[in-house]
Parts: structure tokens; sequence; C-alpha cells
């Protein structure tokens, strides 16, 4: 039986959890292919060559990361505050809950 291979497209891959999960989603051998969108590029990632793609998008304006989402099996949000009482209530949820709400919705219509 031919192994089965997904592609994953991935919200917040540059914060500490993030990083976690891309880490061991590169090591797995079922996955095919990983779509990397932030609100900024990750650091020491070479994605020359390998089976990663990387996007800078807003993450409030899911226009900005749509045509991306086409031809995943799979949707990861690692997306969140780091430390939620460096920032306004209203930023929290700006992206704790409105831009997850937003993605998985998105990633849905796709």
């Amino acid at each position: 039986m031919a192994e089965l291979k997904i592609s994953i497209v991935m919200l917040g891959a540059t914060g500490a959890t993030g990083t976690q999960a891309l880490n061991a989603l590169l090591g797995h051998p079922q996955v095919a292919r990983i779509t990397l969108l932030g609100r900024r590029a990750m650091d020491g990632l070479n994605t020359k060559g390998t089976r990663v793609d990387q996007h800078i998008v807003n993450i409030d304006e899911p226009d900005t990361y749509r045509e991306f989402l086409p031809g995943h099996q799979a949707a990861i949000c690692t997306l969140g505050v780091g430390q939620p009482s460096k920032v306004s209530r209203e930023e929290f949820i700006k992206i704790d809950k409105t831009a997850v709400l937003d993605f998985a919705t998105t990633c849905h219509e796709a």
C-alpha cells in the first residue's frame, strides 16, 4: 500500500509552539509539503530546495493568504500572543480569537 502524503498549511510557525510543531512536521515522513503563513519570515529557515514555502501575510486580512490555501489536506494554527499581559485586551482578542477564527473559516472555504 502506498504511503499517504499530505500537504499542510500553517499559520503562526514563528512562535515557540509553532516552531516545535514545525520541527515535528519536518521530521514526519507523511508530510509532503508545508506552507507557512505569518506576519514575518521564520529566522534561520532555508526553504530553497525543500518542501517548505513561506509567505508573509497580514493575519488580520484573510484575502492576503486565501490564494495559498487550496491544495492542502490539513491546516494548523499555532497563532497566539505569547504573553497576554503585555498587550491590550483588544489586541489579545484580535490575535488569539478573531485571526484564528478567520483562518479556520477561510481554510474551510478553500
